[in-house]
């Protein structure tokens, strides 16, 4: 029973779950700092910090386009907006254009302001209809 226990005791001692640390036998240098495995973990921890730096930017690329799609979004709605307007000013302008074409109007406002009834009219031709 002792002995059951005791390997229990030392396999919780050990550390190797996930959240253990596991330690590394260095087998070549008995004595020392075995300076190929630092360039080891040193081209590891570029590798690292290389792809940290990469993830990085691609979440800013991500949150730029992101940007620049919600901004185009606005543009666009301000546009459709301004179209909106001007088709809108075309439609009184179109109107006040036919008022002040209109026949029977100009006749009225030209009595009142004191011109007397036309005797005759005269038609101009178009200019395609004056060449031969």
């Amino acid at each position: 029973m002792k002995q059951v226990v005791a390997r229990r005791h030392r396999r919780r001692s050990r550390g190797s779950g996930w959240f253990g640390r596991r330690r590394r036998v260095n087998t070549r240098a008995p004595i020392g700092r075995d300076f190929a495995d630092s360039q080891i973990r040193s081209a590891n921890r570029l590798w690292w910090a290389a792809l940290l730096v990469a993830g990085m930017l691609t979440a800013l690329l991500l949150v730029h386009v992101r940007v620049r799609l919600i901004d185009e979004g606005y543009q666009r709605a301000a546009a459709l907006e301004r179209v909106e307007a001007l088709m809108a000013r075309r439609q009184v302008l179109r109107a006040e254009t036919g008022a002040l074409r209109d026949r029977n109007r100009l006749m009225t406002l030209a009595l009142e302001r004191g011109f007397d009834k036309p005797q005759q009219e005269i038609w101009l031709a178009a200019r395609s209809e004056l060449r031969p």
